[in-house]
């Protein structure tokens, strides 16, 4: 038996959250006078996709967000996402 708990989709500020952290990463967002985009576009690396949850344009930065530590995985896959971030990256559109 898993001890997983789902996340809970969340509708906030015209867009469809995966969980209700996501929603409450964008409240703050909002609070202190961010503006985001969320899940705008993908990369993909040596054939692994990675959507990063939020861009904040006025800080040219992405944020991942997790409810639990990341696994060994995910860690790589952020690292490799940050170590590319400024070289030629392959875009996909989120459908």
């Amino acid at each position: 038996m898993s001890n997983d708990i789902k996340a809970i989709e969340t509708e906030y500020d015209g867009h469809r959250f995966r969980s209700r952290l996501e929603a409450r990463w964008a409240v703050f967002f909002n609070a202190v006078g961010l503006t985001y985009e969320y899940e705008i576009e993908g990369f993909e690396m040596d054939g692994t996709r990675y959507l990063p949850d939020f861009y904040i344009p006025s800080l040219n930065r992405w944020f991942e967000i997790k409810g639990k530590p990341l696994s060994l995985n995910e860690i790589k896959k952020c690292e490799e996402f940050c170590r590319r971030l400024d070289n030629e990256m392959v875009w996909y559109k989120k459908s």
